[in-house]
């Protein structure tokens, strides 16, 4: 793996959360080498809105606690065009507006303009901006250990 720097997706992070084995060691070991670990914004939002929901302090707790090790990435007006060409894409293909997840798109332009790599265990819902952006790349931490030496 010859990376230095990743983008993390919400469903890594909620895996993290639930102490997931191999995403927290993966996690935990990308980090012990000097790795750079990154969100969106956005997938601080879709987080912490799960938050807003449940009464579960200590999870939130751990989150926070957590995030202080991530930097978090806003979407300037590169990472918007990025944004509306991936929505332009959706419209073109006549995929339903409904079956668009706003986020996902939020968070793949948020980690494409920065060029990092996105972790995440639902990289089918990345497919169109690979198709669209063949530079970004997706990886998946969920179900096998990485090496990153």
């Amino acid at each position: 793996m010859g990376f230095t720097k990743v983008c993390l997706d919400t469903n890594i992070i909620i895996y993290y959360l639930n102490n997931k084995e191999l995403v927290t060691t993966n996690i935990n070991n990308f980090i012990s080498l000097s790795g750079e670990v990154f969100i969106s914004r956005f997938v601080d939002l879709e987080i912490l809105r799960g938050f807003h929901f449940k009464e579960n302090n200590l999870r939130y707790v751990t989150y926070i606690n957590f995030r202080e090790n991530l930097s978090i990435l806003e979407l300037t007006d590169v990472g918007s065009n990025i944004y509306l060409e991936l929505y332009r894409e959706v419209i073109r293909m006549g995929i339903n507006k409904k079956d668009v997840d706003h986020f996902d798109i939020l968070i793949a332009s948020s980690a494409i303009e920065q060029n990092l790599p996105l972790v995440t265990n639902n990289q089918k819902d990345f497919v169109l901006a690979q198709k669209r952006f063949p530079h970004f790349n997706t990886l998946n931490w969920y179900d096998q250990k990485i090496s990153f030496g």
